[in-house]
């Protein structure tokens, strides 16, 4: 069974929406989501903190600080043909005009009610409950820049 790894990160706005790319219609990896959270595969030897910075940067053109995000946790899924391990983290939403749109044909901010209407990676579930847990904690978000 083929492995990925990845890491993922949730961009939170002040009333608690999550910044996703659209992805219907687009296949990727033999699925067809809705939506996905911005990240990537980690390349051979980089550590999942550097690897979400990489693919802000390539995805959103947009340079994240190591004191501008956190760890949510790390998911194992299995899916038809792989097992994915995501390591999640969790930002400040920077704010539209900060940020431009390299890969991702459209991008949504979405609140978690509505994301989990639309058709997005069985394991997003367990991370949108975990978010929600850590909402609930006023500091978790101020120790961000």
């Amino acid at each position: 069974m083929k492995h990925i790894e990845v890491a993922r990160i949730m961009f939170v706005d002040g009333i608690h929406r999550v910044l996703f790319e659209e992805r219907k219609g687009l296949f990727n990896n033999g699925f067809n989501w809705d939506y996905l959270l911005f990240g990537g595969k980690l390349q051979l030897g980089e550590l999942p903190e550097d690897a979400i910075k990489r693919e802000i940067i390539e995805e959103l053109a947009y340079e994240l600080r190591r004191d501008e995000f956190r760890h949510l946790g790390t998911y194992e899924a299995i899916l038809p043909g792989y097992k994915t391990t995501d390591h999640v983290y969790v930002a400040r939403f920077p704010r539209f005009n900060k940020i431009r749109s390299l890969e991702s044909r459209t991008i949504a901010l979405m609140d978690l009610y509505s994301a989990r209407r639309t058709k997005i990676p069985p394991i997003y579930h367990q991370i949108f409950q975990d978010l929600e847990t850590a909402l609930r904690d006023p500091n978790f978000l101020s120790v961000l820049k």
